[in-house]
């Protein structure tokens, strides 16, 4: 991933307020392209958040 990339994939992740430090992104994302990354990033805040409800609404009842 270019320097370019890395701040538009921060850019991308504030907008929903999942911060990331440039180092943490060339860290765990700098092997992929920014298309990727995003999607991968993505997919794994669907997960975390699905789960999150399940807890959520388990816990209301």
């Amino acid at each position: 991933m270019t320097k370019a990339d890395i701040d538009i994939f921060i850019e991308e992740m504030e907008a929903i307020n999942d911060k990331w430090t440039p180092e943490q992104v060339e860290r765990v994302y700098g092997s992929m392209s920014l298309e990727d990354a995003l999607s991968d990033r993505k997919a794994s805040l669907k997960i975390f958040f699905d789960i999150v409800g399940k807890v959520v609404n388990n816990s209301q009842e």
